[in-house]
């Protein structure tokens, strides 16, 4: 992987179909684009250091 490329996002955008997640034994939550997905992870999930999870935050 290459850090050194800037990928420019407009982070209020909505995907076309939300995806509905479950934040442990939580209530299923709705994300409808990358803004929520990233409030999701950064705020809200369990677990931060998998490979999974770093994977997911990267552009």
């Amino acid at each position: 992987m290459t850090w050194d490329k800037v990928i420019e996002v407009d982070f209020r955008l909505k995907w076309r179909a939300p995806v509905f997640v479950r934040i442990g034994n939580g209530f299923r939550e709705r994300v409808d684009g990358p803004d929520a997905a990233l409030e999701a992870l950064g705020h809200r999930w369990p677990e931060c250091r998998s490979e999974v999870y770093c994977e997911a935050k990267l552009p």
